[in-house]
Parts: structure tokens; C-alpha cells; sequence
């Protein structure tokens, strides 16, 4: 997954200590285009502010392939990463 331009890996979305999005992956190519479908209050537009950072306050966002750092700085490694690979 990490030659994509965004890479999403175990993205967990939390209030308080609830986890309402779970360990959420997937990878977009350059050009590609993607939805997010589901019920009412299922995380869709969560996981779309917690990759922009823009969580409200008392959200918080991790990810499992860099746990030492915030969620958004995480995805921003992986865009720049794949970007100079091309």
C-alpha cells in the first residue's frame, strides 16, 4: 500500500476512550476515486475530517503505522513519501 499517493493504515477515530471509526485501510492511486457508503452515524464523515485534520475538539485519530505521531502527520509522510518515488 505504500506507493499510493494516500495511504490510510488502521485508522482509528476515537471519542474518549470510545473507538467509533476501527482500524480503518485503504489506498488511493493518482487519479483514482473512491466512496465511502454506509448507515447513518457509521464514521463516513469522521474518517473524511480525521484525514483532512480536521477533528473537532475531544476527537482523536491514530494509526498503527505511526503511533508516535498525530494521525494527519502520518498521512502527510506517506503522500510526500509516494510523491518522490514517481
Amino acid at each position: 500500500m505504500s506507493q499510493s499517493p494516500l495511504v490510510v493504515e488502521d485508522l482509528t477515530v476515537r471519542v474518549g476512550s470510545i473507538e467509533v471509526v476501527h482500524q480503518l485501510r485503504f489506498a488511493l492511486e493518482a487519479g483514482q476515486r473512491t466512496g465511502l457508503i454506509g448507515e447513518s452515524g457509521s464514521g463516513k464523515t469522521l474518517t473524511a475530517l480525521a484525514i483532512m485534520g480536521l477533528l473537532p475538539e475531544g476527537l482523536s485519530a491514530t494509526c498503527w503505522s505511526c503511533p508516535s505521531v498525530s494521525y494527519v502527520r502520518c498521512v502527510a509522510i506517506a503522500w510526500r513519501w509516494s510523491s518522490r518515488s514517481r
